[in-house]
């Protein structure tokens, strides 16, 4: 059943989306995706596939982080099933779906669940806040390109060194674990436990992430990820006949993507949207071209896996629960 939470998140991202489109004007929105060169658009597609695996690949990582060996195969359908839940339900619960089926056929704790859904999680917000500085820099100084790639890399390390800080997770894990609503639903299938018990579980699989075989390829994967989705809106750019730099359009597009992050809009959408097209404006960007090119990367990011998942749901192959193996 859908919430009240649920239905103002629809509201305002239809709002928003209504008022962008006005201003945009919805015949030269429609004339923009139209009107696109057939080989970019298709070349943009294109780019849904290798994103999809990175994130597949990476949760992978993050997974054996716990000690936990799965099949990737197994693993990978698990992924789309969720990815699916997380497009077509306002409250996005791709994550909850996924604990689901760790722990019903691999025994997989909801700790432990939770922990690999948060790691995956901080991993973008890393590389968005990231490319997010480096957009402030772009729009307000005439910085290098050369410079901006030095800048997001010291963010990105002071920002792992904090988020992956034992005393520092803790300490927030403890405050908040116990005040939201989820969190307490999840944490009690196991059971009530104390705030403490809760966080040094959840930060188990952090100090295996920290690891540095796994840590650099998931830090590297979360990087591929965010880029081939920028470059994936630069593509529709393109084949909108709108020349652009990429670089600033990767940087812009997650930047836009980080704001969309608060939790106002059904999966961002609308303010995601806004950002994007309101950052390329400073390019000399038209407003309806900015938003046609985040609504159609969105688009064709979302809808292709999503059917996916749908078809791996309907045919996933129920069974007994098996003993988590230990590597």
């Amino acid at each position: 059943m859908v919430n009240i939470n649920s239905i103002l998140k629809i509201l305002v991202s239809a709002t928003l989306l209504i008022i962008f489109l006005f201003f945009a004007g919805l015949q030269n929105v429609a004339e923009a995706i139209f009107t696109m060169d057939p080989f970019f658009a298709l070349l943009a597609l294109s780019l849904t596939l290798p994103t999809t695996l990175f994130k597949i690949i990476r949760w992978k990582y993050i997974v054996r982080a716990s000690n936990i060996n799965i099949p990737f195969a197994e693993i990978s359908r698990i992924f789309m099933i969720g990815f699916f839940f997380g497009v077509i339900t306002p409250s996005k619960i791709g994550n909850i779906v996924k604990f689901h089926y760790l722990r019903k056929y691999h025994n997989v704790p909801a700790s432990t669940g939770l922990s690999i859904s948060v790691i995956d999680r901080i991993f973008d917000i890393i590389i968005l806040a990231a490319f997010s500085v480096i957009g402030i820099i772009l729009i307000t100084t005439a910085a290098p390109t050369l410079f901006s790639l030095f800048a997001f890399i010291v963010i990105v390390l002071a920002m792992v060194t904090i988020a992956f800080n034992e005393k520092v997770f803790t300490k927030t894990a403890k405050f908040g674990i116990l005040r939201i609503g989820s969190l307490k639903k999840l944490i009690r299938t196991q059971g009530e436990i104390n705030p403490d018990k809760a966080a040094e579980n959840l930060f188990r699989p952090f100090r295996q992430v920290k690891k540095p075989g796994i840590f650099y390829i998931t830090l590297l994967l979360s990087a591929l990820i965010w880029v081939t989705i920028g470059l994936q809106a630069y593509l529709v750019l393109v084949a909108m006949n709108t020349p652009i730099d990429p670089f600033q359009t990767i940087v812009f597009m997650g930047t836009g993507t980080l704001i969309g992050f608060l939790p106002i809009t059904l999966s961002g959408l609308g303010v995601r949207e806004g950002t994007f097209a309101f950052l390329l404006t400073t390019l000399g960007v038209s407003l309806n071209r900015g938003i046609s090119a985040s609504l159609i990367a969105f688009v064709w990011g979302q809808i292709p896996p999503a059917f996916l998942g749908l078809i791996i749901y309907l045919f996933y192959k129920k069974r007994t629960a098996n003993p988590v193996r230990q590597q």
